[in-house]
């Protein structure tokens, strides 16, 4: 097997970033240290306050360079940019806002064709081309699917259509059938409300549809697996964020999202390794193709693993798998949680639950700490029993938080429909004095 031609090297305060080998990249990183230098005021001052600048030793640099959070690119990071492009020609991307307060980037020209570029590599590693027919799906953000369009055309995809969902899906859907897409992009949880109304759209002997890309949050790979089966086709993850723009599609192999650390440079923080060449941790990206409101160390509120390691199907560029949203963590009583092991407990007794959105409450003082309160489908209600039985006995820790009185649980089934928006809040931490607030690295 041919060597990674990626690299980890490790830092001083726990932490470790993925870099190409080779002295040009380190150059290359210079040379960015630089441009932020001299056009942003805040990254000057920091590396004025750390003593630092363009001569250093880079990777070095990188390590004493402190992370960007939300707040500073939203409340710094933001006016920054809408400064330097004066009078400017430039676009303006919206956050979803649903996982924490939206942010608002800006796009000069150079930008959009740079992350464009990104995009259409993405979309060429699925072999989308001229006898394509790329049909988008969604409740809004028709701008980004205009985006996308532009880049499956420059691939040579004769046909770009997008399918506007409305809260009747059955009814917003059917024109899906005779538009005969053969790559379809959506939400994983439109597409799991959308389901029952599509699935047998198509006969078993036919489905024009070769590849489902999905975006914006993770698909549980049971269904992921149930829609592959169904329409005997493969399921890729474009991954990205709305600051960093896309960043890589998943492999062809379900290996892992391939992406350029030559444009977008990891750092794991808390990093700890698997095994020879893959390491785990929250991970900040540092973004070396974006100009008008680029970020170094970005914290994007991801946990992931990443592997340099060799992959079957050929793509030398390293391997990124998704592990869990920071936020998605919460804590009970001075035990820490995370919303998977929520729901991978309950699916114990229901294997195809979808999903399982989770609110967190105060109880009075004299009833215990907290109140769980999970959300879940109301076609799953006759699960109820084996459901608080698993919350209540099979999750380690949260079992003895519930014998000592410190957590009560409440299962709330609701509609499939009530579970709106394009992208649903897993976890709702509504207590007033949280002993970890869930929301402080939040990421759109």
């Amino acid at each position: 097997m041919p060597d990674s031609p990626f690299h980890f090297i490790d830092h001083t305060k726990g932490s470790a970033s993925l870099i190409p080998a080779g002295r040009s990249f380190e150059n290359k990183l210079r040379k960015y240290f630089q441009y932020q230098i001299d056009t942003s005021a805040h990254y000057a001052s920091i590396f004025h306050k750390l003593g630092l600048n363009s001569t250093h030793d880079p990777f070095e640099v990188l390590d004493e360079l402190p992370p960007t959070t939300k707040e500073i690119y939203r409340e710094t990071l933001q006016l920054e940019a809408l400064t330097r492009l004066n009078e400017s020609t430039f676009v303006t991307d919206f956050s979803s806002g649903s996982t924490a307060d939206s942010v608002l980037r800006l796009c000069a020209p150079v930008d959009d064709l740079a992350e464009q570029s990104v995009t259409e590599t993405a979309f060429s590693s699925i072999g989308m081309g001229p006898e394509d027919h790329f049909v988008c799906m969604d409740i809004g953000a028709t701008e980004i699917y205009d985006f996308y369009f532009r880049a499956a055309r420059n691939l040579g995809v004769g046909r770009t259509s997008f399918l506007h969902l409305t809260q009747n899906y059955g009814q917003s859907c059917l024109p899906l059938k005779p538009l005969q897409p053969t790559v379809l992009l959506t939400v994983p949880s439109l597409l799991i409300r959308t389901w029952n109304a599509i699935k047998n759209y198509w006969n078993e002997d036919y489905c024009p549809i070769k590849t489902v890309i999905h975006m914006g949050e993770p698909m549980d790979e049971d269904f992921r697996r149930k829609v592959e089966d169904h329409w005997n086709c493969k399921v890729r993850s474009f991954y990205g964020t709305t600051e960093t723009g896309g960043i890589g599609m998943s492999c062809e192999d379900n290996n892992g999202i391939h992406f350029d650390p030559n444009v977008f440079v990891p750092t794991l923080e808390e990093v700890s390794r698997v095994n020879e060449g893959e390491f785990e941790g929250e991970v900040l990206f540092t973004t070396l193709h974006i100009r008008t409101q680029s970020m170094i160390k970005y914290r994007v509120g991801d946990r992931v693993r990443i592997n340099t390691a060799y992959c079957p199907c050929g793509n030398p560029n390293p391997r990124l798998t998704f592990l869990n949203r920071t936020q998605e963590a919460f804590i009970i009583a001075g035990e820490k949680f995370h919303h998977a092991m929520i729901l991978d407990g309950l699916k114990e007794s229901a294997p195809d639950l979808p999903f399982a959105n989770l609110v967190i409450e105060d109880l009075d003082p004299t009833e215990g700490d907290a109140l769980l309160r999970v959300q879940l489908p109301d076609s799953y209600r006759e699960k109820e029993p084996q459901f608080l039985t698993t919350l209540e006995m099979d999750i380690f820790e949260l079992d003895a938080l519930f014998r000592y009185g410190w957590v009560k649980f409440e299962l709330e089934f609701l509609p499939i429909d009530m579970f709106q928006g394009r992208k649903m809040i897993k976890v709702r931490d509504n207590r007033l004095h949280m002993g970890y607030d869930s929301r402080e690295n939040a990421s759109d």
